[in-house]
């Protein structure tokens, strides 16, 4: 009775007054995300805090903004001299086809209601500042893949190919999640650059075309890609990477949901077992395989460029709900796997990973916490079936092998008499020894009383 006479009812003009607060509040909140979000057209996100501090300048551009989440950014400003000037080369070279950069700005502009809507969160860019951005942008890579396959005449003193760290970074750049522009912007510059017509008909195959040679130039990828498979829509050049390497044989089966469990025993385990590893033959390196008690991996080549791009991949898997789960299901495979540095030696020297990363320890600490923070669900889960042989495989080797390691145990300690009377004097003496510490603590705390 006396907490309901403490409960003190608003007056209507109190409430009035916090409606009117509140309301101003959701009002003014700024609307970070877009309305698209969560729609298959919405594939450009900014990477989650979880995955950000596994490598943190893994998602961070080093030289040059692509698209409007790094776009202003001081240290990045450099590159606009060089984005300008390519575009003055692709000017110069389509100005015969008579496409002027009038052209280029009214094609990109009919596609301004998709650029907005690729993008997770609000894009706060009047059209015309939308527009001249991805314009510039568009143009720099059209024109930068298109130097680099010799597709259009290089200058030998264009400072972007004297310096290799520049080269490479630039790739590295291209390649992050944030930093991605819709590809059906690319397509439609490079058709106009090569053909002088605003079409995406037949203008896909020969970018694709141009962004696997310009890779080549920096990348180990499947050497048997088929570009049947490019009839998935890529949304960017990272969807485009991550697709090279996804293998044909390794489809997806539905199951039903739930949170993918661990996946198989750790290596030390696995070899405890009687499982055998070895260096795969298969195209991908996500292409792995069980049989006859050898778990068959491809060799991995980790370095910092393909370490950034490795993660990137298992960010735009980790945010976009409309592309299998390939790189994220290895990472945890890895990260089962490798727990000590080494584990790391183990498979270097078994030629499964070719570190140029760094030490044992920062790769085993790369896949450990990758493997932590990474969401997968069972239905997603490529090497679901491989667990389950290897697992099965585990099983059966242990129970096999159990009393094998009891009767080495009992051989190694109890086959003698004096090997028997050495463990009972051992026991013995830890038991005296546990006793005479209880009397003392129990003498400290109760003491006699003479």
């Amino acid at each position: 009775m006396e907490k309901e006479n403490e409960i003190e009812t608003p007056t209507p003009d109190q409430v009035s007054i916090w409606v009117i607060e509140m309301q101003k509040e959701i009002e003014e909140t700024p609307n970070f995300s877009s309305k698209s979000a969560g729609e298959p057209s919405c594939s450009i996100f900014r990477v989650p805090q979880f995955l950000r501090h596994i490598r943190e300048n893994a998602f961070e551009p080093r030289v040059v903004s692509i698209g409007p989440y790094h776009h202003g950014k001081e240290h990045l400003q450099k590159m606009q001299e060089h984005k300008r000037r390519y575009l003055s080369s692709m000017l110069d070279r389509t100005k015969h086809k008579r496409v002027t950069l009038e052209h280029y700005l009214k094609a990109v502009a009919c596609l301004e209601r998709i650029i907005r809507k690729s993008y997770s969160e609000t894009i706060h860019l009047t059209s015309d500042e939308l527009v001249k951005m991805m314009v510039l942008d568009g143009c720099f890579i059209v024109e930068f893949f298109c130097k680099v396959v010799k597709l259009v005449p290089t200058d030998a003193e264009d400072p972007l190919f004297k310096t290799q760290w520049l080269l490479s970074s630039l790739l590295q750049d291209c390649l992050q999640l944030e930093n991605q522009v819709p590809f059906v912007l690319l397509k439609v510059l490079f058709r106009l650059s090569v053909t002088g017509v605003m079409s995406l008909e037949t203008s896909e195959h020969s970018l694709v075309e141009s962004v696997l040679s310009f890779l080549d130039c920096f990348v180990k990828r499947p050497s048997s890609f088929e570009y049947s498979r490019l009839n998935i829509e890529c949304n960017h050049l990272l969807d485009l990477f991550r697709l090279l390497f996804i293998p044909s044989s390794q489809e997806v089966k539905h199951r039903d949901h739930g949170v993918l469990p661990h996946l198989i025993p750790s290596l030390q385990n696995l070899r405890r077992a009687g499982v055998k590893f070895e260096a795969g033959r298969t195209n991908s390196f996500l292409d792995i395989n069980f049989s006859d008690g050898a778990l068959k991996i491809p060799p991995m080549e980790l370095d910092e460029f393909n370490a950034c791009a490795f993660l990137n991949c298992i960010a735009f898997e980790q945010c976009y709900d409309h592309r299998t789960k390939h790189f994220s299901t290895y990472a945890i495979l890895l990260g089962c796997l490798l727990k000590t540095p080494m584990d790391v030696a183990f498979l270097r020297d078994h030629k499964i990973i070719e570190d140029h990363l760094g030490t044992d320890e920062e790769v085993a600490h790369f896949f450990m916490e990758s493997f932590k923070n990474i969401v997968c669900d069972v239905d997603e889960c490529y090497l679901w079936d491989l667990a389950g042989d290897v697992n099965e495989y585990y099983r059966k080797r242990m129970q096999l092998r159990w009393p094998e390691i009891k009767h080495t145990y009992f051989e190694t300690y109890f086959s003698k008499p004096w090997s028997f009377i050495s463990a009972l004097a051992a026991l013995i003496l830890l038991l005296l020894t546990m006793i005479q510490s209880f009397f003392a603590v129990y003498a400290y705390i109760y003491p006699p009383k003479y």
